[in-house]
This record gives C-alpha cells, sequence and structure tokens, in this order.
C-alpha cells in the first residue's frame, strides 16, 4: 500500500516536492522520502506533506510517530478524511482486526461519496487485510478486487497488480494453494515488482512452506528479509522473520529458528504490536 493522492493547487515547487516523496515512497527509499517531506514542510506547511510522513511512518512500523503527525494538523476538507484512512490502517497493525474493519468501513463511505479513488483504493486494501486477519476471506477478497478494479481504472498497474496478489494470500488463508498460487502468477505477468514490494516474496515463501517445500520457502525468503531490512519497511520485516524461522525450524535448524524468532519478538514489542507476542 502506498499513499498516491491528487495533486491539489500549491505552489508548483510544493507539488513537485510532493509527487518526489510518493515517488520515493514507490520505490522503497523510505528514509529519503521522510527527509524530503521534512524539509517541504518545514518550507511551506502544506499538511499533504504531514499525510505522507504519517503514511511513512507506518509502513516502517512506527505507529506513534504516525499518529503523532495526524495529530499535529487540524486537516480539512479532502486530508480529513484521508488522515482517518491512515488511521484506520494503523488500527490493522495495532489492535484487534474488527476495530480496523470498523473504522476503515466508515472511511470507505467517506471517500466513495468523494469519489477519492486513490485513496479509496488504500482504506479498500487496508479493509481487505483487517478482514483476512479476522478470517472473513469472501469479504477480504471482495474489497482486494474492488481496488484492484479502482487502481487499474487510474492507470496504477504496479499497485493493481499488489491486489491481485492479495487475493492469492486469501486464498492461502483459506487453503487453497493452487488457487493462490495462480494469483501470485498473475500478479507478476501484470508487472508487480518484488524489488518494490518484497511483502510479496514472503507471502509467495509462506505458500510454499504450506506445499510443504521448506528450503524452496526458505530461498525466496532470505532475499525478502534483506529487502525489507534494506528499505526499511518495519511493517512488515517482523513477519517475514517469524515465517522464516518456522522454516528455519521445519528445515531442522533450531538454532537459526530461535534466532530469528526473537529478533522478530522484539521488532512486534518495538512496535507494540502485542498480539503478534505471546503473554
Amino acid at each position: 500500500m502506498t499513499p498516491t493522492t491528487a495533486p491539489h493547487r500549491t505552489p508548483a515547487r510544493g507539488r513537485d516536492a510532493h509527487e518526489r516523496a510518493l515517488a520515493l515512497v514507490e520505490l522503497g527509499r523510505l528514509a529519503e522520502a521522510r527527509r524530503l517531506a521534512e524539509r517541504a514542510l518545514a518550507r511551506t506547511g502544506d499538511p499533504r506533506f504531514r499525510l505522507t510522513l504519517a503514511w511513512i511512518a507506518l509502513d516502517r512500523g512506527d505507529a506513534e510517530a504516525c499518529a503523532r503527525h495526524l495529530d499535529a494538523t487540524a486537516f480539512t476538507g479532502p486530508d480529513r478524511v484521508r488522515a482517518r484512512c491512515l488511521r484506520g490502517l494503523a488500527l490493522c497493525q495495532q489492535a484487534d482486526p474488527r476495530l480496523a474493519i470498523s473504522s476503515l468501513s466508515r472511511t470507505i463511505r467517506a471517500l466513495r461519496r468523494r469519489d477519492d479513488r486513490r485513496w479509496l483504493a488504500n482504506a479498500l486494501t487496508g479493509r481487505g487485510i483487517a478482514r483476512a486477519y479476522a478470517l472473513r476471506l469472501p469479504g477480504a477478497d471482495a474489497d482486494f478486487a474492488a481496488a484492484h478494479t479502482a487502481l487499474t481504472s487510474l492507470g496504477e498497474p504496479d499497485r493493481a497488480a499488489m491486489c491481485l496478489h492479495n487475493r492469492g494470500f486469501v486464498a492461502m488463508l483459506a487453503g487453497d494453494l493452487p488457487t493462490a498460487l495462480r494469483h501470485y502468477e498473475h500478479a507478476a505477468r501484470q508487472g508487480l515488482r518484488t524489488t518494490r514490494r518484497p511483502e510479496a516474496l514472503v507471502d509467495r515463501a509462506e505458500a510454499l512452506l504450506g506445499a510443504g517445500l521448506v528450503r524452496e520457502a526458505r530461498a525466496v525468503l532470505d532475499p525478502a528479509v534483506a529487502l525489507l531490512d534494506r528499505c526499511d519497511r518495519g511493517s512488515r520485516l517482523p513477519e517475514a522473520l517469524l515465517l522464516a524461522a518456522r522454516c528455519a525450524l521445519r528445515d531442522g535448524d533450531p538454532a537459526a529458528a530461535r534466532g530469528l524468532a526473537e529478533r522478530a519478538g522484539a521488532l512486534f514489542r518495538r512496535q507494540r504490536r502485542l498480539r503478534w507476542v505471546p503473554a
């Protein structure tokens, strides 16, 4: 998921900086995007940079920084609804997924009234993830399909392909590995770039593990973990490490499994994602 908003009427320099920041996010260069957005916010005061900084913080796994950015500005108009969307996306990571579903459902209705299709796709994707975590799988699949339609209509093929991939994740949760792998292959043919979205490799590795292909799963996970680490995608890194621990254990490597699980647990606790950590 990546924040992509329609340009506002702002000075050309501010608009260009915003577009550059979003492009850096898309490329996985979060540290550069954050520095650019911070400088532009200090210079222009444009609230869109607050939204972008909140998104970057959430993608890095720092929900507290995300909340600080959202609390720092009294958003109005479309940005107010977009800020609500980000709060709902944060609930996907931090709370019971049912809270995220409820919050994002209200936001989706507001975004549809405004015909804000880019942020509607963000909210639908987030609700799809929350529904998947809650094992409401038909609803999750419908959300990802609707997000795919919206992003295709906006001419954003890479993000649309990620929605196809997410439908594969839903199929995997349903125990339908052949359908999951078909969706993953379809997403790859549609242009999904795993160097930009290494979380797709994590999902593929989980499907391979489910099929009993343990070493193949580890081979896919190694570059995924390295990419997530390098691009500072903290929101997905601990899940990748936990899956790597499961693979190592299945592969008869308990020492590696213990180290990976301990690192994953430390990240989950740091991010206050305590439902992932044993009490």
